[in-house]
Protein backbone atom coordinates (compact mmCIF):
# COMPACT_ATOMS: atom_id res chain seq x y z
CA UNK A 1 0.00 0.00 0.00
CA UNK A 2 1.46 3.24 -1.12
CA UNK A 3 1.18 6.20 1.29
CA UNK A 4 0.92 9.59 -0.31
CA UNK A 5 3.17 12.43 0.58
CA UNK A 6 0.22 14.38 2.00
CA UNK A 7 -0.52 11.56 4.44
CA UNK A 8 3.10 11.36 5.51
CA UNK A 9 3.11 15.12 6.16
CA UNK A 10 -0.13 14.84 8.20
CA UNK A 11 1.16 11.92 10.28
CA UNK A 12 4.46 13.67 10.94
CA UNK A 13 2.63 16.88 11.92
CA UNK A 14 0.36 14.99 14.34
CA UNK A 15 3.33 13.24 15.96
CA UNK A 16 5.20 16.53 16.26
CA UNK A 17 2.20 18.25 17.85
CA UNK A 18 1.77 15.35 20.28
CA UNK A 19 5.42 15.48 21.26
CA UNK A 20 5.19 19.27 21.59
CA UNK A 21 2.13 19.07 23.85
CA UNK A 22 3.64 16.30 25.97
CA UNK A 23 6.94 18.16 26.24
CA UNK A 24 5.23 21.43 27.16
CA UNK A 25 3.18 19.77 29.89
CA UNK A 26 6.24 17.88 31.10
CA UNK A 27 8.16 21.10 31.40
CA UNK A 28 5.25 22.59 33.34
CA UNK A 29 5.24 19.59 35.64
CA UNK A 30 2.01 18.06 34.38
CA UNK A 31 1.52 14.38 33.91
CA UNK A 32 -1.13 13.80 31.23
CA UNK A 33 -1.38 10.16 32.15
CA UNK A 34 -2.25 10.82 35.82
CA UNK A 35 -5.81 11.68 36.83
CA UNK A 36 -6.11 14.72 39.12
CA UNK A 37 -8.62 16.71 41.14
CA UNK A 38 -8.71 20.49 41.14
CA UNK A 39 -9.13 22.55 44.31
CA UNK A 40 -9.33 26.28 44.93
CA UNK A 41 -8.35 28.66 47.68
CA UNK A 42 -8.32 32.44 48.00
CA UNK A 43 -5.53 34.57 49.48
CA UNK A 44 -5.09 38.26 50.21
CA UNK A 45 -1.59 38.06 48.74
CA UNK A 46 0.52 35.40 47.06
CA UNK A 47 4.08 36.87 47.28
CA UNK A 48 5.31 35.53 43.95
CA UNK A 49 3.34 32.27 43.73
CA UNK A 50 3.12 31.26 40.06
CA UNK A 51 1.69 28.34 38.10
CA UNK A 52 3.75 25.12 38.19
CA UNK A 53 4.85 25.76 41.79
CA UNK A 54 4.66 22.42 43.66
CA UNK A 55 1.95 21.24 46.04
CA UNK A 56 3.38 19.11 48.86
CA UNK A 57 2.19 16.97 51.75
CA UNK A 58 4.91 16.46 54.37
CA UNK A 59 7.52 17.28 51.74
CA UNK A 60 6.11 14.84 49.14
CA UNK A 61 4.90 16.34 45.85
CA UNK A 62 1.27 15.48 45.09
CA UNK A 63 0.48 18.14 42.52
CA UNK A 64 1.11 21.67 41.32
CA UNK A 65 -0.35 25.15 41.00
CA UNK A 66 -2.29 25.54 37.77
CA UNK A 67 -3.32 29.18 37.92
CA UNK A 68 -3.29 32.33 40.01
CA UNK A 69 -6.13 34.72 39.16
CA UNK A 70 -7.05 38.05 40.80
CA UNK A 71 -10.65 38.44 41.94
CA UNK A 72 -12.10 41.89 42.68
CA UNK A 73 -14.51 42.26 45.62
CA UNK A 74 -15.54 45.91 45.63
CA UNK A 75 -12.52 47.87 46.90
CA UNK A 76 -10.44 44.80 47.73
CA UNK A 77 -8.62 42.26 45.60
CA UNK A 78 -8.04 38.63 46.45
CA UNK A 79 -6.22 35.95 44.50
CA UNK A 80 -7.85 32.70 43.50
CA UNK A 81 -5.28 29.89 43.39
CA UNK A 82 -6.09 26.67 41.52
CA UNK A 83 -4.16 23.50 42.29
CA UNK A 84 -4.20 20.04 40.82
CA UNK A 85 -3.75 17.06 43.15
CA UNK A 86 -3.45 13.40 42.32
CA UNK A 87 -6.90 11.85 42.42
CA UNK A 88 -5.59 8.93 44.41
CA UNK A 89 -4.78 11.36 47.27
CA UNK A 90 -7.97 11.80 49.26
CA UNK A 91 -8.27 15.28 50.74
CA UNK A 92 -10.60 15.84 53.76
CA UNK A 93 -13.03 18.74 53.42
CA UNK A 94 -11.52 20.61 56.40
CA UNK A 95 -8.00 20.56 54.93
CA UNK A 96 -6.18 23.87 54.47
CA UNK A 97 -3.74 25.20 51.89
CA UNK A 98 -0.65 27.10 53.08
CA UNK A 99 1.66 29.22 50.92
CA UNK A 100 5.22 29.22 52.28
CA UNK A 101 8.79 29.96 51.20
CA UNK A 102 10.39 26.82 49.84
CA UNK A 103 13.97 28.13 50.04
CA UNK A 104 16.08 31.12 51.05
CA UNK A 105 15.68 32.68 47.59
CA UNK A 106 11.96 33.27 48.08
CA UNK A 107 10.61 30.52 45.85
CA UNK A 108 7.03 29.72 46.87
CA UNK A 109 5.29 26.42 47.30
CA UNK A 110 1.98 25.17 48.65
CA UNK A 111 1.65 22.70 51.49
CA UNK A 112 -1.56 20.74 51.87
CA UNK A 113 -2.46 20.39 55.55
CA UNK A 114 -4.85 17.47 55.81
CA UNK A 115 -7.79 17.84 58.14
CA UNK A 116 -9.31 15.20 60.38
CA UNK A 117 -12.71 14.99 58.72
CA UNK A 118 -13.93 11.68 57.34
CA UNK A 119 -15.65 13.47 54.47
CA UNK A 120 -13.52 13.74 51.34
CA UNK A 121 -13.43 16.99 49.34
CA UNK A 122 -14.91 16.63 45.86
CA UNK A 123 -13.33 17.84 42.64
CA UNK A 124 -13.38 21.67 42.27
CA UNK A 125 -14.00 22.14 46.01
CA UNK A 126 -13.13 25.40 47.77
CA UNK A 127 -10.58 24.97 50.60
CA UNK A 128 -9.41 27.41 53.22
CA UNK A 129 -6.06 29.07 52.51
CA UNK A 130 -3.55 31.11 54.50
CA UNK A 131 -0.01 32.37 54.05
CA UNK A 132 2.93 31.61 56.29
CA UNK A 133 4.92 34.74 57.24
CA UNK A 134 7.99 35.11 55.05
CA UNK A 135 11.58 35.61 56.07
CA UNK A 136 11.32 39.38 55.76
CA UNK A 137 8.21 39.51 57.92
CA UNK A 138 9.82 37.30 60.56
CA UNK A 139 12.92 39.44 60.58
CA UNK A 140 10.76 42.54 60.86
CA UNK A 141 8.98 41.09 63.89
CA UNK A 142 12.27 40.10 65.50
CA UNK A 143 13.96 43.43 64.84
CA UNK A 144 10.92 45.59 65.72
CA UNK A 145 11.77 45.85 69.47
CA UNK A 146 15.39 46.57 68.62
CA UNK A 147 14.37 49.20 66.11
CA UNK A 148 12.09 50.84 68.66
CA UNK A 149 14.91 50.94 71.20
CA UNK A 150 17.32 52.40 68.64
CA UNK A 151 14.77 55.04 67.68
CA UNK A 152 14.24 55.88 71.36
CA UNK A 153 17.99 56.17 71.92
CA UNK A 154 18.41 58.34 68.84
CA UNK A 155 15.50 60.52 69.93
CA UNK A 156 16.99 60.94 73.40
CA UNK A 157 20.39 61.67 71.92
CA UNK A 158 18.93 64.25 69.58
CA UNK A 159 17.07 65.90 72.46
CA UNK A 160 20.25 65.91 74.55
CA UNK A 161 22.37 67.35 71.75
CA UNK A 162 19.87 70.19 71.22
CA UNK A 163 19.73 71.05 74.94
CA UNK A 164 22.20 72.56 77.43
CA UNK A 165 23.97 69.23 77.82
CA UNK A 166 24.50 69.14 74.07
CA UNK A 167 26.03 72.61 74.09
CA UNK A 168 28.35 71.58 76.90
CA UNK A 169 29.29 68.47 74.94
CA UNK A 170 29.95 70.50 71.82
CA UNK A 171 32.11 72.90 73.83
CA UNK A 172 34.00 69.90 75.23
CA UNK A 173 34.54 68.62 71.71
CA UNK A 174 35.87 72.01 70.67
CA UNK A 175 38.25 71.99 73.63
CA UNK A 176 39.34 68.44 72.91
CA UNK A 177 42.12 69.35 70.39
CA UNK A 178 43.58 71.85 72.89
CA UNK A 179 43.42 69.27 75.65
CA UNK A 180 45.04 66.68 73.43
CA UNK A 181 47.83 69.11 72.49
CA UNK A 182 48.49 69.83 76.17
CA UNK A 183 48.43 66.14 76.96
CA UNK A 184 50.90 65.46 74.17
CA UNK A 185 53.21 68.14 75.58
CA UNK A 186 52.87 66.66 79.07
CA UNK A 187 53.60 63.17 77.78
CA UNK A 188 56.62 64.43 75.84
CA UNK A 189 57.95 66.17 78.96
CA UNK A 190 57.27 63.08 81.05
CA UNK A 191 58.98 60.90 78.49
CA UNK A 192 62.02 63.17 78.48
CA UNK A 193 62.14 63.16 82.29
CA UNK A 194 61.70 59.42 82.47
CA UNK A 195 64.43 58.88 79.90
CA UNK A 196 66.80 60.99 82.01
CA UNK A 197 65.82 59.21 85.21
CA UNK A 198 66.14 55.80 83.58
CA UNK A 199 69.57 56.72 82.30
CA UNK A 200 70.57 57.92 85.77
CA UNK A 201 69.21 54.75 87.39
CA UNK A 202 71.07 52.59 84.92
CA UNK A 203 74.27 54.53 85.58
CA UNK A 204 73.89 54.07 89.35
CA UNK A 205 73.10 50.40 88.87
CA UNK A 206 76.25 49.97 86.83
CA UNK A 207 78.24 51.69 89.58
CA UNK A 208 76.75 49.38 92.21
CA UNK A 209 77.53 46.32 90.14
CA UNK A 210 81.07 47.58 89.56
CA UNK A 211 81.57 48.24 93.30
CA UNK A 212 80.32 44.77 94.10
CA UNK A 213 82.72 43.31 91.58
CA UNK A 214 85.63 45.38 92.91
CA UNK A 215 84.91 44.46 96.54
CA UNK A 216 84.27 40.81 95.96
CA UNK A 217 87.13 39.75 98.24
CA UNK A 218 85.91 41.99 101.08
CA UNK A 219 82.40 40.63 100.73
CA UNK A 220 83.72 37.08 100.82
CA UNK A 221 85.74 37.94 103.91
CA UNK A 222 82.68 39.47 105.63
CA UNK A 223 80.65 36.38 104.84
CA UNK A 224 83.44 34.19 106.23
CA UNK A 225 83.60 36.30 109.43
CA UNK A 226 79.85 36.06 109.84
CA UNK A 227 80.05 32.29 109.40
CA UNK A 228 82.84 32.13 112.01
CA UNK A 229 80.80 34.25 114.43
CA UNK A 230 77.83 31.99 113.87
CA UNK A 231 79.97 28.94 114.56
CA UNK A 232 81.26 30.59 117.77
CA UNK A 233 77.71 31.22 118.95
CA UNK A 234 76.86 27.62 118.21
CA UNK A 235 79.88 26.47 120.24
CA UNK A 236 78.84 28.36 123.40
CA UNK A 237 77.74 26.28 126.33
CA UNK A 238 74.14 27.42 126.14
CA UNK A 239 73.03 24.55 128.33
CA UNK A 240 75.18 25.82 131.23
CA UNK A 241 73.74 29.31 130.82
CA UNK A 242 70.23 27.92 130.90
CA UNK A 243 71.07 25.81 133.98
CA UNK A 244 72.46 28.86 135.86
CA UNK A 245 69.42 30.92 134.95
CA UNK A 246 67.15 28.14 136.22
CA UNK A 247 69.10 27.97 139.53
CA UNK A 248 68.90 31.76 139.96
CA UNK A 249 65.15 31.68 139.38
CA UNK A 250 64.80 28.89 141.95
CA UNK A 251 66.70 30.94 144.59
CA UNK A 252 64.60 34.01 143.83
CA UNK A 253 61.48 31.92 144.24
CA UNK A 254 62.75 30.66 147.68
CA UNK A 255 63.46 34.25 148.81
CA UNK A 256 59.98 35.42 147.80
CA UNK A 257 58.47 32.43 149.62
CA UNK A 258 60.37 33.33 152.85
CA UNK A 259 59.21 36.93 152.58
CA UNK A 260 55.58 35.80 152.17
CA UNK A 261 55.96 33.44 155.13
CA UNK A 262 57.40 36.19 157.39
CA UNK A 263 60.86 34.68 157.68
CA UNK A 264 63.87 37.01 157.99
CA UNK A 265 63.94 40.80 158.28
CA UNK A 266 62.21 41.46 154.98
CA UNK A 267 59.58 38.84 155.86
CA UNK A 268 58.90 40.40 159.25
CA UNK A 269 58.81 43.86 157.69
CA UNK A 270 56.34 42.67 155.09
CA UNK A 271 54.08 40.63 157.44
CA UNK A 272 54.35 42.19 160.98
CA UNK A 273 51.42 44.61 161.34
CA UNK A 274 52.67 46.03 164.69
CA UNK A 275 56.01 46.94 163.11
CA UNK A 276 54.13 48.66 160.33
CA UNK A 277 52.05 50.61 162.90
CA UNK A 278 55.13 51.68 164.85
CA UNK A 279 56.89 52.83 161.69
CA UNK A 280 53.79 54.78 160.75
CA UNK A 281 53.57 56.43 164.19
CA UNK A 282 57.30 57.22 164.16
CA UNK A 283 56.96 58.79 160.76
CA UNK A 284 54.03 60.91 161.98
CA UNK A 285 56.01 62.03 165.09
CA UNK A 286 59.02 62.89 162.97
CA UNK A 287 56.84 64.89 160.63
CA UNK A 288 55.34 66.82 163.59
CA UNK A 289 58.81 67.49 165.01
CA UNK A 290 60.09 68.82 161.69
CA UNK A 291 57.02 71.00 161.36
CA UNK A 292 57.50 72.43 164.89
CA UNK A 293 61.22 73.06 164.25
CA UNK A 294 60.29 74.95 161.13
CA UNK A 295 57.72 77.09 162.94
CA UNK A 296 59.76 77.64 166.21
CA UNK A 297 63.45 77.28 165.42
CA UNK A 298 64.54 79.25 168.58
CA UNK A 299 63.25 76.47 170.75
CA UNK A 300 65.89 74.15 169.42
CA UNK A 301 68.75 76.41 168.22
CA UNK A 302 70.05 79.58 170.01
CA UNK A 303 73.06 81.71 169.08
CA UNK A 304 74.45 85.22 169.70
CA UNK A 305 76.42 87.44 167.45
CA UNK A 306 78.64 88.62 170.33
CA UNK A 307 78.91 85.32 172.08
CA UNK A 308 76.44 86.19 174.87
CA UNK A 309 74.13 83.45 175.87
CA UNK A 310 70.51 84.37 175.39
CA UNK A 311 68.07 84.05 178.12
CA UNK A 312 65.72 81.16 178.14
Amino acid sequence: MKISNESKVGIFTAIALTILILGYNFLKGRDLFTRTNTYYAEFSKVDGLVPSNPVLISGYRIGQVTSVDPVVYGDSIRFRVSIEVQKSMEIPVNSTIKIYSADLFGSKAIEMLRGNSTEVAVNHAQLEGFMEPGLVENLSKITLPLREKVESILSGLDSTMNGPEGEALKESMRQLPITMARMNGTLASLESTMNGRVQEIMTNANKIVKNLADNGENIDMAIANFRSFSDTLSALELQAVVTNATSALAQLNTTLTNINDGNGSLGKLATDEALYTNLKDASASLDALLKDMKEHPKRYVSFSVFGKKDKK
